[in-house]
């Protein structure tokens, strides 16, 4: 049975990579600087990577490590496979933003997470949804 954190995972990770191989020309306007949009779309990604991959107890900083390393990596890949697809480009800063966006996802995950653990209800809410 596919997990709930994992198919939201994979389908906003699809979004993602749709959305960033398209032609410029097919975008639309963007009212706020590119480096916004990609840092609110990595910290979606962080934020779903770190709740899909299982966090073993006691070694939440190996988790946060693995998930901002599998994030890197892909941001890396994004911007190098931009260059394929006609008018786009690969552009170190959005990279950067990208990275900053995973901080952004994994801080508010570990401060969600732990804010849950302190409450019974909330226990049970992330057993429930880590299924």
């Amino acid at each position: 049975m596919v997990r709930i954190a994992s198919l939201c995972l994979l389908m906003y990770w699809a979004v993602i990579f749709t959305a960033t191989h398209l032609p410029s020309s097919s975008l639309p306007k963007l009212h706020w600087s590119d480096k916004a949009y990609h840092a609110i779309a990595y910290a979606g990604l962080a934020f779903l990577l770190s709740w899909a991959i299982p966090a073993s107890k006691g070694k939440l900083l190996r988790h946060v490590v693995l998930v901002f390393a599998i994030g890197t990596i892909y941001a890396g890949l994004d911007e190098l496979t931009q260059t394929l697809i006609p008018s786009r480009s690969c552009d170190f800063r959005d990279f950067l933003a990208d990275a900053v966006g995973l901080a952004i996802g994994i801080a508010v995950y570990l401060i969600l997470r732990g804010s849950l653990l302190q409450l019974s209800w909330g226990r049970r809410l992330i057993s429930s949804l880590s299924r």
